[in-house]
């Protein structure tokens, strides 16, 4: 697939299939997510394949008790938007993917601040887009409380946990979201952009 159409036409997934994933899939994405650039090269994400459905169950259970919580505690319109989130499709998404990174291996220059996770959230952004290449569809979860992720995976404190990646073969794809159809289709790029300074248009 052309790199521009896969960038337009990825979206989130959240109605999986519970078609099995091959083992040489599962390696391409993940080789797609190790090719990702990081400061200095140091390379900082860590991969957890998760196939057992058990312990897919207890990332959605995860994810379920942290969206209770943040219903109790947000203000609207947040506050109806998660009580209608479900979590019932994380569980049939046949693979998991819990993409950890090392803290340690962050910029050593000046002010490299936590390089390690911009650099890990390039590799996630590869990993989706090899993912729908392969028409696969994918969804990043981050509403879970990390510790208790840590304890069911046995990652190490010292071991920052970036995202779970949800990965399965769609049921449904979901037309282009409503905030981008309110710009006409695509993205307006005039508000976003700015030239020499912030603020400055065009």
């Amino acid at each position: 697939m052309d790199e521009f159409k896969a960038i337009r036409t990825r979206r989130s997934i959240r109605r999986y299939k519970p078609d099995p994933i091959s083992n040489k899939d599962i390696e391409r994405v993940l080789e797609a997510a190790h090719w990702a650039p990081s400061a200095a090269n140091l390379q900082p994400w860590e991969f957890i394949v998760i196939k057992e459905s058990s312990i897919r169950k207890s990332i959605q259970e995860l994810v379920e008790e942290n969206k209770e919580l943040t219903v109790r505690i947000q203000e609207e319109p947040w506050k109806t938007g998660f009580s209608v989130y479900t979590t019932e499709w994380i569980s049939v998404a046949p693979v998991h993917i819990v993409v950890c990174a090392d803290p340690e291996k962050t910029a050593p220059h000046a002010a490299g601040e936590e390089t390690y996770k911009y650099a890990t959230g390039a590799a996630i952004q590869n990993l989706m887009l090899a993912a729908h290449g392969l028409g696969l569809g994918t969804c990043w979860l981050t509403m879970f409380d990390k510790n208790k992720l840590r304890a069911l995976l046995g990652i190490p404190k010292k071991i920052d946990v970036i995202g779970v990646i949800t990965i399965g073969y769609p049921i449904e794809v979901p037309e282009v979201p409503e905030i981008t159809k309110s710009y006409g289709g695509t993205p307006r790029l005039e508000k976003v952009v700015y030239y020499e300074k912030y603020g400055a248009r065009a």
